[in-house]
């Protein structure tokens, strides 16, 4: 079963697809204070309910950040961000984020990413391959 979300504001737009193994979240646009709060709303739930256990499926273990297409990203989505990791880290799931060069940098500075990474993600609207899995802030 693969369920679509999708909720979009002024400033960004971010979707979900979700099935038995992968919660892909797709974000674009600006990442503000105000759409940094709508991130929190959209990505929380649906994260933590996708990791639940359910019986006779296998543990699910990722969830994958499209960021590749957001142009600006304020320490509040970053913030976003590092609750959603420890709500990862709680069920042994990692959280993999595909940045835009704005993402990379502000993780970077937060110490969620190591410093090399933000060096070899893609200018804003540049999709790449890399997954970089977040952490914690230091």
């Amino acid at each position: 079963m693969t369920a679509n979300l999708h909720q979009r504001s002024s400033s960004c737009a971010i979707t979900a697809t979700r099935d038995a193994q992968a919660l892909i979240v797709r974000v674009g646009g600006e990442i503000d204070l105000l759409s940094a709060q709508r991130l929190r709303d959209f990505l929380l739930p649906r994260l933590r309910v996708f990791l639940l256990p359910s019986v006779g499926v296998s543990p699910r273990s990722e969830v994958h950040l499209d960021m590749a297409h957001v142009s600006f990203f304020c320490s509040a989505g970053a913030s976003v961000l590092a609750d959603a990791s420890e709500a990862a880290q709680q069920h042994e799931a990692a959280l993999l984020v595909r940045p835009s060069r704005c993402v990379a940098r502000v993780l970077t500075i937060l110490g969620m990413i190591e410093a090399e990474l933000a060096a070899s993600a893609p200018e804003t609207n540049t999709p790449s391959e890399v997954l970089y899995e977040i952490g914690p802030p230091r």
